[in-house]
């Protein structure tokens, strides 16, 4: 898996999808205000602001 996340800060929260196989999403913190979906078998990377 490439880790390549765009966090700009520390990462506060990480799980997997129970509904979406390889699905992974991030969360940042208080400075970050970023949330991520990352496909683990391609590693596309979505930003949600």
């Amino acid at each position: 898996m490439k880790v390549n996340s765009g966090h700009k800060a520390a990462i506060c929260a990480i799980s997997w999808s129970p509904h979406f196989r390889n699905l992974l999403v991030s969360g940042g913190g208080h400075l970050d205000y970023q949330i991520f979906l990352v496909y683990h078998m391609s590693g596309i990377i979505n930003d949600l602001k």
